[in-house]
C-alpha cells in the first residue's frame, strides 16, 4: 500500500468525568457497515498500548489516522478533515465509506460502502484537487458504469467522488444519484489546480462542486434539560447522546470538530472509550481501550 500522508494525528483526547446514569445512548449506525446510506457512520476500533500511532508529519495535515484492531483484525482508520467519508485500510483490502456511494442500483439501494480487495490507497499531498485516490482492480464494484481496472478519485474540498475507468467517468456527490458521464468529458482540474473539473468536447470547463460543508446545528444538538449532547451523522441521524461534560468542541483546531472521553464507558459496556470527529466530517470514530 502506497500512502503519502499529509499529517497523521495521534488520537489524544482530554479526560473528563462522565455521569451517564440518565443518558440514552444511540450508537445506531451499524459499525459493521453492512447496511445503511452511510455504510456505517460509527467506526469502532480497539486501541491498546501495543497499537501504533504515527507521529505528526508536516504542518498542513488534512487527516486523522488511528491504528488498531476490530473484530476482523488489524486496521488503520483515516478520517479526512473535510468531506463525509472514511477509509479503513486492512491487509489486502481498502474500504471506503460515504453516503455519496449509496444509490438505487435497480435491484435496491446500495449501502454507502465499498470494500475492494487488492486496491491501493494513495493519500495525496496537500494543495491538489484530491484527498485520495483508490486504485481499483475492478471499478464495477463501485458502479455498473465502471469497466475493468481504474481509479476512484476523492476530492479534497468536500464529499465528491469521481470513478474513472475504460468506460469513462461516473460522478458521485454533486447530486443525490450518481451521474454517468462516460466518455463525453475528461477529468481535469480548475485553473488554480486545487479542485476537479470536467473538460467538455467544446473546450468548456465544468467545475465540479461538492455539497456544502455541514453547519454546527447539523452536527450536534444540545439538550439542556438532560445536560447532554446528541451527535448527528452524515444524513442527520442520531449517532449518540452523551453527557455534555464529556464533550470538547474544537472549532476546527488541529483539524478536529469534537472529541469526548468516556472513562466509564456506556451502560452495559463499561470499558473506557474515546470519540472523535474531524473538522468537516460527520463520521464518528469510537476508540475502545
Amino acid at each position: 500500500m502506497t500512502t503519502r500522508l499529509r499529517l497523521l494525528l495521534p488520537l489524544v483526547l482530554p479526560l473528563a468525568s462522565c455521569d451517564s446514569e440518565n443518558v440514552s445512548w444511540a450508537f445506531v449506525s451499524n459499525p459493521g457497515g453492512s447496511f445503511s446510506t452511510t455504510g456505517g457512520a460509527v467506526i469502532v476500533i480497539r486501541f491498546s498500548s501495543s497499537s501504533s500511532t504515527s507521529s505528526p508529519v508536516g504542518s498542513n495535515g488534512d487527516w486523522l489516522r488511528v491504528d488498531g484492531f476490530d473484530q476482523r483484525g488489524a486496521l488503520s482508520v483515516f478520517l479526512p478533515h473535510v468531506g463525509d467519508f472514511a477509509v479503513l485500510s486492512r491487509s489486502g483490502s481498502v474500504e471506503l465509506r460515504s453516503p455519496a456511494l449509496s444509490f438505487d442500483a435497480g435491484d435496491g439501494v446500495r449501502p454507502g460502502r465499498v470494500e475492494a480487495d487488492g486496491a491501493t490507497l494513495d493519500l495525496m499531498a496537500a494543495g491538489g484537487p484530491a484527498a485520495l485516490r483508490l486504485l481499483l482492480p475492478d471499478t464495477s464494484i463501485v458502479h455498473p458504469g465502471g469497466v475493468g481496472p481504474g481509479v476512484l478519485h476523492v476530492a479534497a474540498n468536500g464529499t465528491l467522488l469521481i470513478l474513472e475507468s475504460g468506460a469513462g467517468l461516473v460522478l458521485f456527490g454533486e447530486d443525490s444519484e450518481p451521474e454517468i458521464v462516460g466518455l463525453s468529458a475528461t477529468l481535469t482540474t480548475t485553473p488554480s489546480g486545487n479542485a476537479y473539473a470536467l473538460l467538455q468536447p467544446n473546450g468548456v470547463l465544468r467545475f465540479l462542486v461538492p455539497p456544502p460543508l455541514p453547519q454546527l446545528e447539523q452536527r450536534v444538538v444540545f439538550v439542556p434539560e438532560r445536560d447532554s449532547v446528541r451527535i448527528l451523522g452524515p444524513i442527520g441521524e442520531v449517532l449518540a447522546e452523551i453527557p455534555q461534560a464529556s464533550v470538547t468542541l474544537h472549532n476546527g483546531a488541529a483539524g478536529l470538530f469534537l472529541t469526548a472521553s468516556l472513562p466509564d464507558g456506556l451502560p452495559g459496556d463499561p470499558g473506557p472509550m474515546q470519540l472523535s470527529m474531524t473538522a468537516d466530517n460527520r463520521y464518528l470514530l469510537r476508540v475502545d481501550q
